[in-house]
């Protein structure tokens, strides 16, 4: 907004947004001629910049003053050398006192290299002279131009600073180089988001033939050959979380220190803290040694993590708004620079190339702020997995987010994990529960068991899972297994009134819901003789089929690799844990084989075995019906 005493010239331009807002291409011709786009942009002091269609064959041997002192630079006129900065003449003669051509004209006239290959299509605008001219800027006269951006490139460098490089982004003579990788996620910061890659269970130590050898295709095996205790189950799964739990943090570090001041304004040790319950929450869980059978969740939880970090990486790679708003109307200054990127030629690429100055509109505004609200949302689902992950009678809310006070006790709502704690895990159901396969958006999925959900809680998942719920105010028909007749379960509306559909999500259509997930049996004892029939009648009431099969940790081995009598595979070939099965496949319980005492670092030692025989320590997935 304009104040009287400002010039009628000076507006805000986060009302408008700046950079480039149509047309304004830069091409090479087949003969090497530049052109340019007609188009127009908005400059960041809020000026309007517009250009017609333009081509250039020439450019100038004696660069104009104002080029001169806007970008400084060496020029030398006895002949073809690569300057970091060429001045196009508009002139369509060619004059050879003043001019030389872009394309080579003889063999003897070649540059040292194609003068357009590591080339900045820059328009410079004198406000003075109402005049505009076009220039081609080595990368490395635009970083000096802008001392930020060169301290990121510098220090996102460090060790990748070159002396060659190819592409578009060739060495400037006598300057320092910086690859394009580089300047791009300097210029694009979501790039430098650390890719994270969740292991395959079984891939990080029982496949490994030999740990000197490197990892690969040779030196793999079946990972399942291994095992014949829940300890050779429990010890894959840790050595995956020991590595991954670390690596995430360090990867939300990242995206905390890069985006967090704009996704919270409540600073740096904020978002610290969660980090910290992530981790402690995993140490806990191996100090406390109780509840080993649980390491399965562990590992899933991380995966769902992992997953949420993605999508909301996806979100921020796309995002494109930005605010110069700071109180104080932006200086114009005698001339306008505006970027049209580099000269790439016939290349085509669908990737935004560097130094362009493409239109970024203000946060708040329409659409955009619709965006970045969704951006804050997937963040804030993100911090509350990790808040929120527990399971029955783990107690990682009192353990520690209230006693090592990350909790505030008057924070302290009931939820689903209190309802569950009951005598012991018998009395816990089990329960199917309806939601998309786990390759879809985490959002679209079932909630997981391991997150408690309740009615009055702020932390509680089930208001920040799904953004488009959220927004129509439909977070109560979320699925969960969390959903049950209690005036603290979220479906609750009044006295004896529930969201039937969440309540009893197998009571209504399951087009959009192929993928069941199979929960509450982890540290139930198995009962030969009635936990499969017990699964059998929960199949026959909600009308799915699916088949269970049990097998003792001792008995993984020959049922995943050993071929009965006429049979052309193994029965539990290609078995894997993803949470849940579709019907027509076949979910596979592992029992301890019997009672197993675990020795962790982590945790005091004692006599008592941590894991009581025939419990069930883990499920996996086979993608047909098994003939077993």
């Amino acid at each position: 907004m304009q104040t009287p005493s400002q010039s009628a010239e000076q507006v805000n331009v986060c009302i408008h947004g700046h950079g480039i807002v149509c047309g304004l291409t830069a091409q090479v011709g087949e003969n090497c001629d530049v052109i340019i786009g007609a188009g127009s942009a908005i400059a960041a002091d809020g000026r309007l910049v517009q250009v017609h269609s333009q081509r250039f064959r020439y450019y100038l041997k004696q660069p104009s003053k104002i080029t001169q002192q806007y970008f400084p630079h060496r020029v030398e006129t006895t002949g073809r050398i690569n300057r970091s900065v060429l001045e196009l003449s508009d002139s369509s003669q060619y004059d050879v006192r003043t001019m030389d051509p872009l394309k080579p004209q003889s063999p003897n006239d070649l540059p040292t290299h194609d003068l357009l290959a590591d080339k900045i299509l820059v328009i410079m605008e004198s406000q003075e002279e109402k005049k505009q001219y076009f220039l081609l800027v080595s990368p490395s006269e635009l970083l000096k131009k802008d001392p930020a951006l060169l301290k990121q490139v510098e220090q996102l460098a460090r060790e990748e600073i070159t002396e060659e490089v190819h592409g578009i982004f060739k060495k400037p003579k006598e300057s320092v180089r910086y690859s394009e990788e580089v300047i791009d996620a300097a210029l694009r910061p979501s790039l430098q988001l650390t890719e994270v890659m969740v292991p395959r269970f079984g891939y990080k130590k029982l496949a490994i033939i030999s740990n000197g050898q490197p990892f690969g295709t040779d030196n793999f095996q079946n990972p399942y050959l291994r095992i014949n205790t829940f300890s050779d189950i429990f010890f894959e799964y840790k050595a995956i979380l020991d590595d991954l739990v670390p690596e995430f943090c360090e990867a939300l570090e990242k995206l905390h220190a890069l985006f967090g001041a704009r996704l919270s304004h409540k600073g740096s040790a904020y978002w610290e803290k969660y980090r910290k319950i992530l981790v402690r929450k995993w140490q806990v869980f191996l100090e406390e040694g109780e509840h080993l059978y649980y390491i399965q969740y562990f590992y899933d939880w991380l995966v769902d993590l992992v997953k949420a970090y993605e999508e909301l990486r996806v979100h921020l790679s796309a995002f494109g708004g930005e605010c110069h708003c700071d109180g104080q109307v932006l200086e114009q200054e005698p001339v306008t620079i505006l970027k049209l990127g580099p000269m790439l030629g016939a290349q085509s690429s669908y990737l935004p190339v560097p130094f362009r100055d493409y239109f970024k509109p203000p946060l708040i505004n329409g659409q955009n702020e619709e965006r970045w609200n969704e951006i804050r949302f997937l963040h804030w689902r993100l911090m509350m997995m990790i808040w929120t992950f527990d399971l029955p009678f783990l107690k990682l809310d009192e353990n520690v987010l209230r006693r090592e006070r990350y909790l505030v006790p008057a924070q302290e709502f009931e939820d689903s994990t209190n309802y569950l704690e009951t005598a012991d895990f018998e009395t816990i159901p089990i329960k199917f529960i309806p939601g998309q396969t786990p390759d879809t958006d985490l959002g679209r999925q079932a909630i997981p068991y391991y997150y408690p959900l309740d009615a009055d809680s702020p932390f509680s998942l089930h208001r920040y899972w799904n953004y488009r719920f959220t927004q129509m105010k439909r977070v109560r028909h979320l699925h969960s297994y969390n959903a049950f007749k209690n005036s603290d379960s979220y479906v609750f509306l009044n006295e004896g009134n529930y969201h039937t559909d969440a309540l009893y999500p197998l009571a209504f259509h399951l087009r959009e819901y192929p993928f069941l997930r199979v929960e509450g049996h982890i540290g139930k004892l198995f009962d030969t003789n009635e936990t499969v029939k017990n699964f059998a009648a929960l199949m026959q009431r909600d009308h799915v089929v699916f088949r269970v099969i049990a097998v003792s940790t001792a008995d993984v081995n020959d049922f995943v690799n050993k071929k009965p009598a006429n049979a052309t595979r193994p029965p539990g070939l290609g078995m894997e844990h993803v949470g849940g099965l579709e019907q027509g496949q076949t979910l596979v319980l592992v029992y301890a084989e019997a009672d197993e005492q675990i020795e962790l670092a982590e945790c005091k030692k004692d006599s008592v075995p941590e894991i009581a025989g025939r419990t069930i320590v883990a499920d996996f997935t086979i993608p047909f019906i098994s003939r077993r």
